[in-house]
């Protein structure tokens, strides 16, 4: 490999990582309603109630940290993978993907990462693929191909 093939893998990963960021921020800050509007995600509020924080639910940890990053405070961030487990390969419990499922954000790496979300039913209206801003992008593999939660068709590779 040249050392201009490299160099262009660099500045693709700092582009795809930047676009993933900047998702993250846009999706996080589109959540947050402006003060005195109220929100379908907050529950109705009196001058004595605290604000509902968001309850976000990601596949992976870059998800969680940087949800947790961006939200601070103002956000629940939860990544239920336990330790030392992989979350490419994981696959919840009925319970966890019931907790998926009440979550008021569910943040998806996109590309095929997280496995089980294609055989999980979860609510599209709060499904975030952190991936769709550039799906045209990813490296494909011939006849991998599996479904998305979003039914689209993905089998990018999930791993560097």
């Amino acid at each position: 490999m040249s050392r201009w093939d490299m160099s262009r893998r660099t500045d693709f990963g700092n582009t795809l990582f930047g676009t993933t960021l900047l998702g993250i921020a846009m999706v996080l800050a589109a959540c947050q309603p402006s003060p005195g509007t109220p929100s379908k995600f907050q529950n109705k509020q009196t001058q004595n109630d605290p604000i509902r924080k968001l309850n976000v639910y990601a596949v992976n940890y870059p998800l969680a940290y940087f949800t947790k990053a961006i939200g601070g405070e103002n956000d629940d961030v939860v990544l239920p993978v336990p330790a030392n487990v992989d979350p490419a390969l994981w696959s919840p419990e009925p319970e966890t993907i019931g907790e998926y499922q009440r979550a008021d954000l569910i943040l998806l790496n996109g590309a095929g990462y997280a496995a089980w979300t294609n055989r999980a039913t979860l609510p599209a209206s709060r499904l975030v693929d952190t991936s769709a801003a550039y799906s045209d992008d990813l490296l494909y593999i011939q006849g991998m191909r599996p479904r998305t939660p979003t039914g689209r068709r993905a089998g990018a590779l999930s791993r560097t």
